[in-house]
């Protein structure tokens, strides 16, 4: 088998191609710079993950166990520092004993030609069309005297 040179960092090593792609981690690190709305996500998928142990009442070596996975597999899960397959995913949620449902609703994005100033523009201009009834007085309440 031939070796190609690996770069990384400055540095190259004689690596296999087979080597290399069995050291590629699944998504093992996040980047520190910028916010994406994968992060968002595997955050929530964290937070999930971690309420569905603490109500279940389950140790990570509990849970773990039942889940067919691995107690450090599941604190990375936990930690945001791995985020697990959907199937994965519903494994735990199912071993902690609890259901999922999932709701789908419409999001409006800039992508979808509708920029969000132009949304609030348009909500605006339908809120317009209501009557708004105002007393004629302003009543208020009396303080102090009586």
């Amino acid at each position: 088998m031939k070796t190609k040179p690996d770069i990384r960092d400055g540095a190259i090593s004689g690596r296999t191609a087979s080597d290399r792609a069995r050291s590629v981690p699944n998504r093992t690190r996040k980047a520190s710079s910028g916010s994406s709305s994968g992060d968002v996500y595997d955050r929530t998928i964290a937070a999930t993950l971690r309420a569905a142990r603490a109500r279940a009442g389950l140790t990570l070596r509990e849970l773990a166990l039942r889940a067919g996975t691995s107690h450090s597999a599941l604190v990375a899960y936990e930690q945001g520092r791995k985020s697990p397959s959907v199937a994965t995913f519903l494994r735990i949620i199912d071993a902690c004993g609890f259901a999922t449902d999932f709701e789908l609703s419409p999001r409006i994005r800039a992508r979808d030609g509708l920029a969000r100033g132009r949304e609030l523009e348009e909500v605006l201009n339908l809120a317009a069309q209501f009557p708004a009834r105002h007393a004629k007085t302003m009543r208020y309440p009396k303080f102090g005297r009586r």
